[in-house]
Parts: C-alpha cells; sequence; structure tokens
C-alpha cells in the first residue's frame, strides 16, 4: 500500500513541475523567436511581473525580458 502512495505522489509531483511549460511557450523580445523552457529554468528565472521571465533566447542568444505566451496547438 506504501508503494501505491509514492507512486501517486511521484505522478503528482511530475505533474505540477511539468504542468506550465505544456500550455506556455515564451518570445523573445529582440528576435521574436518562440520558444521552450525546461522546468528547472521556469522555476529559478527571475520575474519581471506575470508574464516576462528573463530568460536567454536560443536563437539570438541574448538575455532579454521574454513574454509568455499560450502554446497554440496544432
Amino acid at each position: 500500500m506504501q508503494w501505491v502512495l509514492l507512486i501517486i505522489l511521484i505522478g503528482v509531483f511530475i505533474y505540477l513541475i511539468t504542468g506550465n511549460r505544456r500550455i506556455y511557450s515564451w518570445r523573445c523580445s529582440h528576435c521574436d523567436h518562440i520558444f521552450e523552457i525546461s522546468w528547472l529554468i521556469n522555476r529559478i528565472s527571475p520575474r519581471k511581473n506575470s508574464h516576462l521571465k528573463l530568460l536567454k533566447c536560443p536563437a539570438c542568444h541574448r538575455l532579454s525580458w521574454a513574454k509568455q505566451i499560450k502554446r497554440v496547438q496544432l
């Protein structure tokens, strides 16, 4: 019974740390490149407000306030 509870708790933890990453992407303020970030970067990078986060763009390699956007499912 303890193993079942542990597996359920691990599943809930994984869902919580990956949930936000699945529905949001980020847009670079310099080159407008849209990209995703890891859950660790999502937790530790500074925020300016609820929709801006200081991130390094993988396309232009500049550090800027990236805007959070809702990912469009195709």
